[in-house]
């Protein structure tokens, strides 16, 4: 599809026709089942020109809520970025500024783990309008679609949520891994499928039992869903048997013994 032109349009034009200058959309896409979008997200979608996604936006959701726009992958795919996160910021505000509607659309929910403060920020600089709509997270969705409900009255009191890989892909340091083997029951781990040896190996040392329950989840609540449980001790050798690739969530604490798929 061609670049979006609205020059030919006046001001007054763009009013009458439901266009507003400089609005940009920050919109979560949710785990990856299109059932589990939400109502506001649907509808930016539709309404959208121009919309900017991650690997983790899945084809149908796009063709399913916004087949009249275009469509611009900013994504990771097998770990190589198509755009640089400060060639995504440029990328918002120049189209923005067309008076295009844009959507910026990210995996889960924009607030955790999906970089939206630092778009935020571009966006706020350059006086450029925007909106936060929040998603379903991947955080608690995930788990869930694999039978792992991640808080429990009796053995999941406190719930603790990490990010595996910092900026430029640097790794947890000691104080990291040690903050979250001791932070909460629960332990929910993003982005740690490549790392997952690393990870288990760390946590043991850090005082984190070896014999906590323990789950990898990848393509959570998707046709391709695919998990594997264990211990921490044995979950890293056991998720081999993966054969999917996609994004993998770690769980960790006693709630993962509920899970179905748990063995004993």
């Amino acid at each position: 599809m061609a670049p979006f032109d609205l020059s030919k349009f006046s001001s007054q034009d763009r009013t009458e026709i439901g266009i507003t200058p400089c609005k940009v959309a920050l919109v979560g896409a949710g785990p990856g089942d299109p059932e589990l979008l939400t109502l506001k997200a649907v509808d930016r979608l539709n309404r959208a020109d121009i919309v900017i996604h991650d690997a983790l936006a899945t084809p149908e959701v796009l063709s399913r809520h916004a087949p009249q726009a275009r469509a611009i992958d900013a994504g990771k795919h097998r770990g190589r970025a198509v755009m640089t996160q400060l060639e995504i910021n440029e990328l918002l505000v120049s189209l923005a500024r067309t008076g295009a509607r844009i959507v910026r659309l990210k995996g889960g929910d924009p607030c955790i783990f999906g970089r939206a403060q630092e778009e935020c920020h571009a966006l706020r600089q350059a006086g450029v309008e925007f909106e936060i709509v929040p998603g379903v997270s991947s955080l608690s969705a995930v788990p869930a679609a694999a039978g792992i409900v991640v808080t429990d009255r009796d053995v999941g009191r406190s719930l603790a949520a990490f990010s595996l890989h910092k900026r430029d892909g640097q790794l947890p340091n000691d104080d990291e891994w040690r903050q979250m083997a001791t932070s909460a029951d629960t332990l929910v781990l993003f982005m740690g499928r490549s790392i997952i040896h690393e990870t288990c190996e760390k946590l043991s040392q850090m005082r984190q039992h070896s014999s906590t329950p323990a789950a990898l989840i990848v393509n959570g609540t998707r046709p391709t869903q695919q998990a594997v449980y264990g211990t921490l001790r044995t979950l890293a050798s056991g998720s081999n048997r993966i054969t999917e690739n996609g994004p993998g969530l770690i769980v960790l604490g006693d709630v993962v013994r509920n899970a179905p798929g748990f063995p004993g």
